[in-house]
């Protein structure tokens, strides 16, 4: 991620007293780092700055550090804000061959000691002042961070609709803001679809003039058709692309939870019907081991002894029977029809709606499946 890129590329550049320029992504700061985030407007915060820059530089903001920031201090800081890591100190400063640390070490880890702390990085301060965790102590997960970023929605440079969805009556619902920087590391087909050099249709969609907000601020917003047949499905991909998890098929976690509160809701459970859209998408996102995952957590659902609560019924059932049909889930259709075929006779009598919006050749496979289990029992 912090690599240049035409399509994710840094919108802010540290400079330090040296003269040594760092680029890095204000989004991925203000998830972990928020005060090397607030630095371009607290221009104190971390020492004394050049008071007259106008703090930007073309489309990257320029954020002058003092001399009390070193380059190894601030390289440890941003390793931490990207990766997540928290390297040792023998990594960073080494030691003298007694083992003990040489006074140059000791001083560079107080250096980053200081700088972490300062920006919020406590562990990688205690890390750096050789302090164990006190018992029970919980380290925060980067994808926690980008969790949080995500329902915050501050920094938000691109935003996606669902391709499938139909247009809800509120604009306002129909856009999801989302980070370049935390896409194009998650997979190659997001740094394909945002470069407007690769040709792609989705990389030249105009703002949208209802939700743009940080965006604006750079001039790189856009607005995006995102895969995904409902909306449900797209905010539940863009939490597997910020969270790296699949979610669970539930639909007893999920009654009282809002649409736009799928991608960031806890426990991640979305509906089987959800479930299956969200492997399509993430199939065509070419995240195979995602998609199969969440195929598989479909199929464990659709046959387990307590599938009625899990699926929602017979009714939510044929609804991600019929979505599997129609995304071509062979995986998920096979375990759904299954469960399905137990109750035939009770889904054409209670949801006749449902039952006869289904396929011919696929309720006909039903009846065949009923029919073959009622024989084995």
């Amino acid at each position: 991620a912090r690599a240049a890129s035409p399509v994710a590329s840094p919108d802010v550049c540290f400079v330090l007293a040296d003269g040594t320029r760092q680029p890095a992504h204000a989004a991925l700061l203000a998830a972990r780092c928020p005060a090397l985030a607030r630095a371009g407007r607290e221009r104190q915060m971390l020492g004394e700055a050049d008071g007259g820059s106008d703090g930007s530089y073309g489309a990257m903001e320029i954020i002058k550090l003092g001399a009390g920031v070193t380059r190894r201090a601030l390289r440890a800081v941003l390793l931490f804000a990207y990766s997540g890591a928290l390297a040792t100190p023998t990594f960073f400063f080494g030691h003298d061959g007694d083992g003990r640390d040489s006074a140059r070490s000791a001083e560079s880890r107080a250096e980053v000691a200081k700088l972490a702390s300062k920006c919020g990085a406590y562990e990688l301060a205690h890390c750096a002042r050789f302090r164990r965790p006190k018992p029970g102590a919980r380290v925060r997960r980067l994808t926690e961070a980008l969790e949080a970023l995500a329902k915050r929605e501050t920094r938000a440079d691109v935003f996606f609709h669902p391709d499938g969805a139909d247009p809800p009556e509120n604009p306002l619902e129909s856009v999801f803001p989302a980070h370049r920087v935390v896409l194009c590391a998650r997979a190659e087909y997001f740094r394909a679809a945002l470069d407007p050099a690769r040709g792609f249709i989705e990389s030249g969609g105009p703002a949208t003039e209802t939700r743009t907000g940080d965006a604006k601020q750079n001039g790189r917003e856009t607005c995006v058709s995102f895969p995904a047949a409902t909306r449900d499905a797209l905010a539940a991909a863009l939490r597997c692309a910020y969270a790296g998890a699949t979610p669970r098929v539930d639909a007893t976690l999920i009654t009282d939870t809002k649409i736009d509160d799928l991608k960031t809701s806890s426990p991640f459970s979305v509906t089987a019907t959800t479930a299956v859209h969200l492997a399509a998408s993430l199939e065509y996102l070419m995240l195979d081991l995602e998609a199969e995952a969440c195929a598989s957590r479909v199929a464990f659902a659709a046959r387990a002894d307590d599938w009625r609560e899990r699926l929602g019924g017979v009714a939510g059932a044929l609804e991600a029977l019929a979505a599997a049909a129609n995304e071509r889930r062979w995986a998920e259709l096979d375990a759904l029809l299954g469960a399905v075929a137990a109750v035939y006779p009770e889904a054409a009598e209670t949801e006749p709606d449902l039952f006869e919006a289904i396929h011919p050749d696929l309720r006909e496979a039903m009846r065949r499946a009923h029919v073959q289990q009622t024989r084995a029992r």
